[in-house]
């Protein structure tokens, strides 16, 4: 059965109606449900102990591994194969006792997404759905990780996904699980190693914890300063904006950029870091002009000259 989480109360549209004993359910990320135990029918279909189900009613879908007696316990790999155990001599349509991987028709899909401020990871098809999902980092290369917090589910309701009503239950089949951490501050201008770690129940009466690793490497580059506009006019000592003057404007590393004044005098540089100090020069055939230090914080428009 699968039962409302603040009520208790039955979801009527999900209804396998077992013949006999479950033992054993793994929930897939897509939302399918692996089910395995004594019985014979489930999910409206012949199924010999182990059968995978529809998230939203319950039927029972292509998967049929057919064991030939009771399964007491199932896992599911990170690739989404299927490891199953019990009392069976035959699963899958090959002799394996009491123990046996199955092949999964549905591929098993994993991204960790990583900025400075936020981790999320994404899983969808045959991946095992979390629990809970708990984020480390490592600046060592992974000699030590520092715990950074546990994720929340990120995609509770699925974009595209209809919410079933039935009988007051909603029901909103999951297309992928999701877990995300926000409001991290992690380290820029380095190597470091990001590691998500997933808790699911199996096993023989869910009396097992499985834990799943994925590590990704991440290099977050610094963030740089915005870039502003530095403008103003050159002007003769008679108040005459002064055309085709020189005006040059360098960085701390002398990195030098040149601009051309117009009819009018004015000049203007975009894109100039901020942040920093530059000087600005003017040069003309027929004027002098003293160099100015301007400290870039953000937009400048009235660095004006004067000539001497």
């Amino acid at each position: 059965a699968r039962l409302d989480a603040a009520t208790g109360a039955a979801d009527l549209s999900f209804n396998p109606n077992a013949n006999n004993d479950v033992y054993s359910i793994a929930v897939q990320s897509d939302g399918k449900i692996l089910a395995g135990g004594f019985f014979t029918t489930i999910g409206g279909q012949p199924r010999n102990r182990l059968a995978r189900l529809d998230a939203a009613t319950g039927l029972a879908d292509s998967f049929d591994p057919n064991a030939n007696n009771v399964v007491y316990s199932i896992a599911v790999q990170s690739d989404g194969r299927v490891l199953a155990g019990g009392f069976f001599t035959s699963i899958g349509g090959q002799p394996r006792n009491f123990i046996a991987r199955l092949s999964n028709n549905t591929a098993a899909l994993s991204t960790l997404s990583v900025t400075q401020t936020t981790l999320t990871l994404t899983r969808n098809g045959s991946a095992a759905q979390f629990s809970r999902v708990v984020f480390e980092q490592s600046t060592d290369n992974g000699a030590t990780y520092t715990p950074l917090g546990t994720g929340t589910n990120s995609f509770a309701a699925p974009a595209g996904e209809t919410a079933k009503r039935t009988g007051g239950f909603i029901v909103a089949a999951p297309t992928a699980s999701g877990y995300t951490l926000s409001g991290l501050n992690l380290p820029t201008g380095q190597n470091i190693l990001i590691r998500a770690r997933g808790f699911y129940r199996t096993g023989f009466l869910s009396g097992s914890e499985t834990i799943e690793d994925k590590v990704q490497i991440a290099f977050l580059a610094a963030p740089t300063a915005a870039g502003v506009s530095v403008s103003g006019r050159v002007l003769t000592s008679d108040g005459r904006g002064l055309r085709n003057a020189i005006v040059s404007i360098t960085d701390q590393q002398g990195v030098e950029r040149r601009a051309i004044t117009s009819s009018f005098g004015y000049y203007r540089f975009d894109d100039v870091r901020a942040g920093e100090s530059y000087t600005v020069a003017v040069g003309s055939k027929r004027y002098q002009f003293s160099p100015r230090v301007v400290n870039v914080l953000d937009e400048l428009t009235d660095v004006d000259f004067i000539a001497q």
